[in-house]
């Protein structure tokens, strides 16, 4: 057993030995610091008791809390306390919170149809990821490994550049049945970090479209929209990164 390894075994039978006096003192240190701990990595992405907030506009402006930093932006396209911003999508356009919508827009809207037109983002802090811990996870492999793990499982791949700016990805499983999952690269563009192409990945079960980036190297960014939408995928990548970049951190 070399010293590194003796170092380690001591330092953990401090912690057990720590851990069992507290124990013996209160039954449940153990409980209440395990909910200590929960509720500090929640109130990293949201407003909690005891926060002491920024002043700011309450007419024209939203704060946000993500990975224990303030931010401020408009409110046009965020709520305050809520990390989730978005906007919504018609006819090849933007349409923020501050516009009017169409009259066949709204309509639809009426009926309980409003996600038919979303593009929604929601944001979540470090401590919030699967692998909090990697140091630049935007660095990881993207959509051309996925491709390649499929193909290696024995689907059948069909690429299609459907315009300049789009490319159109499609799989056959194995038993000729085709794969429920289409693929959208916006060939023109790139991730907000990293060297990968933006890209979404659309369900026909669900008629749903979703991906992720990371706006800041501590803040990811998930998005979904309705597959409808899933030509416009360039254009819709554009508005996301312009809108997001519309929240300011707080300077301190």
């Amino acid at each position: 057993m070399n010293a590194k390894q003796i170092q380690l075994m001591s330092r953990c039978a401090v912690t057990a030995l720590t851990l069992l006096a507290l124990t013996a003192c209160d039954p449940f240190a153990k409980e209440k610091a395990e909910h200590a701990e929960k509720t500090r990595i929640e109130c990293l992405d949201k407003i909690c008791y005891g926060d002491v907030a920024p002043k700011f506009d309450h007419l024209n402006e939203a704060l946000l809390k993500l990975n224990g930093q303030w931010y401020l932006g408009p409110k046009e396209y965020f709520s305050t306390g809520n990390p989730v911003s978005g906007f919504e999508w018609w006819e090849h356009k933007p349409i923020s919170r501050g516009m009017k919508r169409p009259p066949e827009m709204q309509a639809l809207a009426v009926d309980g149809k409003g996600y038919d037109f979303s593009i929604e983002i929601f944001l979540t802090g470090r401590q919030s990821w699967p692998t909090p811990n990697v140091e630049k996870p935007w660095e990881a492999r993207g959509w051309e490994a996925q491709f390649q793990k499929l193909q290696k499982d024995g689907f059948k791949i069909s690429r299609q550049q459907v315009r300049s700016d789009l490319e159109v990805v499609t799989f056959v499983k194995p038993d000729g049945k085709p794969y429920n999952t289409t693929f959208y690269i916006a060939t023109k563009q790139k991730n907000i970090r990293g060297a990968d192409l933006p890209g979404i990945s659309c369900l026909s079960v669900t008629e749903t479209c979703s991906t992720g980036d990371f706006w800041q190297e501590d803040v990811y960014t998930r998005l979904r929209f309705h597959i409808k939408h899933a030509q416009d995928w360039p254009a819709i990548h554009q508005e996301v990164i312009r809108v997001l970049n519309l929240a300011k951190k707080v300077q301190s």
